[in-house]
Parts: C-alpha cells; structure tokens; sequence
C-alpha cells in the first residue's frame, strides 16, 4: 500500500505554477542525474518544454506523486495514446520513481492511473522501454508478467576519434553519383513541396527490426511532419536534413537528419537515415552521412559528440556506425505488458 503522505494528481504541464514547475524540474533532474550522469541538467523551461510540447497526433496522460511532507515530486507516470490508424490495440507508457522512494507502492499506484486510461481506450498491450543499467525497472516489469521483446543501444561517437579517412572515403565514392543526383541541405523544417515524398520515404524505416514487437508499421503523413517541426520549434531543436534527389526523375532517393538542443551544442542526435528501397546498394547511405559530418564538422565548431539509437539487431546499420567509430553508451530494453497481466497484477 503506498504511503499515506504520498499523493498521485494529475498532471498538466500547461498549467502548472512556478513552485509545482521548479518542483518537477528538480525531480526531472534526479532521474536525468541517474540515467545519464555526465549530461548537464535542465532549466526549469526545458523540463516543462519536454512535458508540454508533444505532437498533437499523441494524447499524453501525465500524473506526478507528491510527498506532502516535503512538498516534493517523489515519482511521475505517463501514458501516450496514438490518434493514428495503426496499432490501435498498442499504448506506451513509463514510470520513473527516485531512487529512495522505491518498492514503497508508488510505482503500483502509477501505474493504476495508467491502466486506467489503456482500459477506457481499449489499449491491451502496454510498451515500456528500461535501462538495463537501472534494475528496478526491470524487477518491477518481471512482477507484471512483462515480456522483453528488443534490446537496443544509444551509440556514441566522440569527434576525436572520427575515422576521417574512412568519411573523406564515403565523399569520394559519391562524388561518382554526383552526375545522377543532387545533394541539398535543409536547415529547420522540411520543405512543403518535399512533404509528401518526405513522408512516404520516411516509411522505409519500417525495414529496421523490431524483434518481438507486436507492432504494425507505421504510416507517416504530411499532417504528423507538420506537427514534428512545430514541437521541433517550440522546444528549441534545431535540425539538418541532407537529401539526395534523383535529378532525372526528380525523386527523393534517400536522406539524413540530425537534430541539435540549442541548449546543448557540443551534442548531435542521429535521426533517421533512409535510402528508397529502388536506390539501395549505391552506396548512398555512406555519402549522405559522410557529407553530412564533413558539414557538421566545418560549421558546428562547439560540436565533440554524436548519439544515435540502434535496435542490437540492426546489423547493417551497426557496421556503418561501428566503423565511423561509434560506441556503445547506453544499454535499453523495450517490454511489453499485456493488460490482462497489469490487472491481475494489480488485484483488479
């Protein structure tokens, strides 16, 4: 039974007050400290910016657990509920509690909350991603029956060990295709001409793996790019997209993004890379990254490290990294929990 002093209230990030907003800053930068402890925190803004901008194609549930006593956040539990055609059986949810505060009944209590609202959307099959370094996740998942189902990495590359040959390499080989293709780099959102193509060569990361996942592919429209670029905006992520387009037929054949924190300009997340299934085995995945971090490099000069995220299965896209000198970082498993399993384990 979770403590008396302890209280679960919804949470809207729109509306908090500045005591509630430093409150959950403090929090956020606990379980941030935790997760990734070489990372600088966050501002109270950025925090309530991660909350708060979402794509409105995801209805976000938020709850916070107070302790009365300190006037403090000692836990908070989310579930999102995708307004899209696909995997209308499938919700993502997370529960974060502090370290001390643990197996005292708060992360059950959250998560009632949660399967509150799957079971009013028909959602019966709950996903949640730990790190394989923080085991509490992992022995509460194992309590409600969960089923590990992809194992995946943050991949890390420190500029200074970048294999400079090998991208000077990649240049050279597609400097051969310069004559079938052109090569343009966006700054900020996607181009409204490019939006429809854009979407439709964004479902080619449908062919990354997935493993165990009981997912249906997802199909990305103007609409759901729209939306991305405007939280891109609000949250103060700049990103860079490289395209590669077919100049005999003018298709877009493939692409690169990265995405930049301006709060944090010494770090670079990998987005997606995709090259259109007709123009595979070109070698255009290797040019597109090997432009992309020639430029990067030339005109980022504060920039010292990239973070990409990799499925442990995606073996072709391991090698391009693993041999550009990323390194493993950060160790995740993704879970998936049926609802029937989260209600008996809750008594209900």
């Amino acid at each position: 039974m979770i403590n008396q002093n302890i209280r679960i209230k919804e949470l809207d990030p729109h509306t908090v007050g500045e005591s509630e907003a430093t409150a959950l800053n403090i929090f956020d930068n606990r379980m941030r400290a935790e997760q990734w402890p070489l990372d600088p925190l966050r501002s109270v803004a950025e925090t309530i910016g991660h909350w708060r901008f979402v794509p409105e194609y995801l209805d976000l549930h938020q709850w916070a657990a107070w302790s009365d006593a300190e006037k403090k956040v000692v836990g908070r539990g989310h579930i999102n509920i995708g307004r899209y055609e696909e995997n209308p059986h499938m919700a993502d949810f997370d529960i974060d509690v502090i370290p001390e505060m643990r197996r005292q009944g708060i992360g059950k209590a959250l998560l009632r909350r949660i399967v509150a609202v799957a079971r009013r959307e028909n959602r019966d099959l709950l996903l949640v991603t730990t790190d394989r370094d923080i085991p509490a996740g992992r022995v509460f998942l194992r309590r409600l029956g969960a089923r590990m189902s992809l194992a995946s990495h943050t991949n890390q590359l420190d500029l200074s060990h970048l294999d400079m040959t090998l991208v000077d390499k990649w240049r050279s080989r597609g400097l051969r295709l310069a004559r079938s293709f052109d090569l343009v780099l966006r700054e900020g959102a996607y181009p409204e001409g490019n939006l429809e193509a854009m979407a439709e060569l964004k479902g080619v990361m449908n062919t990354a793996p997935t493993d165990a996942l009981e997912l249906e592919a997802f199909t990305w429209t103007v609409d759901h790019l729209r939306q991305e670029d405007r939280c891109l905006i609000s949250l103060g992520v700049e990103r860079w997209t490289m395209f590669l387009k077919d100049r005999t037929t003018g298709e877009l054949a493939g692409f690169t993004e990265v995405l930049r924190d301006r709060h944090y300009p010494d770090t670079v997340e990998q987005g997606h890379t995709a090259v259109s299934l007709k123009y595979r085995n070109r070698g255009l995945a290797q040019w597109l990254k090997g432009e992309m971090l020639s430029r990067m490099i030339k005109e980022m000069p504060q920039l010292k490290k990239i973070r990409t995220a990799n499925a442990d299965s995606n073996a072709a896209m391991l090698r391009i990294n693993r041999s550009l000198g990323f390194r493993p970082l950060k160790s995740w498993s993704t879970w998936q929990v049926d609802l029937d399993r989260a209600l008996g384990y809750l008594g209900e």
